[in-house]
């Protein structure tokens, strides 16, 4: 089939039917195809996110998000094809199609699968050949299977709920990556996006709150943000301890538990919260942790979750730019 170039995909149905496509890429795929799910479940909350496929549908396995990333100083983008069914010089005139995207200006290559990244190094794309690209970090993915979760337990004064408007700052203070997002964008996506935040407070009245959110978890009731304890009935004694959330792509992360509440477990109840969440909506679980991260790597391994794939984000340098050109600081 003849492939003329690249279209925007916008219908529920062609969305849908371009996921199934891609889910037989997992996980390669997972930050395109994840992408996507977010889209159709929460697509309000995601109103400057565009996929992009080749033209026609169905003639190659070329998908595109962008922007990848919410932040202005920098052009991002998503980008997964089948190294093994396509031929890189065919994609590399494809994104040199892909609308309002500067290839001769640095281009952040976000959550995208190693063989496509390395595919992408030295292509001429739009005329520019990359000259360099710079690794900002190789995130290793992990999947959990729903054989595998056990029922969180939560001991003591404490009780689970979502992350709402008032934890924005401390949730993004505490985030490696928030260079990547702008607060807008953070906001909406610990806010209309699914989420778990263990709070803490110092009254004993909490036992009766326990007792109903753990009822609500035994019999399945729990709801699609976890809202167990509404946000207008917390007063200013309720602490949050630990917190986890979704991000655009359909992976979860940015797990944190405060310093004082470590080494009880919550982190552990909020991962696995979020992914029995996950796995009741038909979705699997996935995790990106930084190659760094040793401590992380062995925490979701110990829950269950298991090494499925690797993802890279990088900057692609053309000729004569370098990191003094970008508006951003990395980390």
């Amino acid at each position: 089939m003849l492939v003329r170039g690249v279209r925007q995909v916008r219908k529920e149905g062609e969305l849908r039917d371009l996921m199934t496509k891609l889910k037989r890429y997992l996980p390669q795929s997972i930050s395109v195809h994840g992408t996507i799910d977010m889209l159709l479940h929460y697509g309000p909350s995601m109103p400057h996110t565009t996929i992009l496929s080749a033209d026609p549908p169905g003639s190659c396995s070329l998908v595109v998000v962008t922007p990848a990333c919410s932040y202005k100083g920098i052009q991002s983008v998503t980008v997964f094809w089948s190294v093994e069914e396509e031929r890189s010089e065919d994609m590399a005139k494809l994104l040199g199609m892909i609308p309002g995207l500067d290839w001769s200006r640095p281009v952040k290559l976000y959550a995208c699968c190693i063989d496509v990244i390395t595919e992408m190094d030295g292509l001429v794309i739009a005329g520019v050949k990359q000259v360099r690209r710079h690794t900002i970090s190789n995130g290793h993915l992990y999947t959990l299977d729903k054989c595998q979760l056990k029922t969180p337990k939560l001991n003591g004064d404490f009780y689970i709920s979502s992350l709402g408007p008032a934890d924005m700052e401390i949730v993004r203070s505490f985030w490696r990556y928030s260079f990547t997002e702008t607060r807008e964008v953070h906001l909406k996506m610990i806010t209309a996006f699914p989420s778990v935040a263990i709070r803490m407070k110092s009254s004993i009245s909490l036992k009766a709150k326990e007792t109903d959110v753990q009822n609500k978890w035994d019999n399945g009731s729990m709801n699609e943000k976890h809202k167990d304890i509404p946000e207008e009935e917390r007063n200013d004694e309720e602490t949050l301890v630990s917190w986890i959330h979704s991000y655009k792509n359909g992976l979860i992360g940015n797990t944190f538990t405060v310093k004082e509440q470590r080494r009880r477990g919550l982190a552990k109840v909020a991962t696995q919260t979020l992914a029995h969440h996950f796995l009741q909506k038909g979705h699997i679980p996935v995790v990106a942790i930084d190659s760094s991260n040793t401590t992380s790597i062995a925490f979701h391994k110990s829950m269950g979750f298991k090494w499925s794939g690797a993802v890279e984000y990088a900057i692609r340098f053309p000729e004569g730019t370098s990191l003094k050109d970008l508006e951003f600081k990395l980390p």
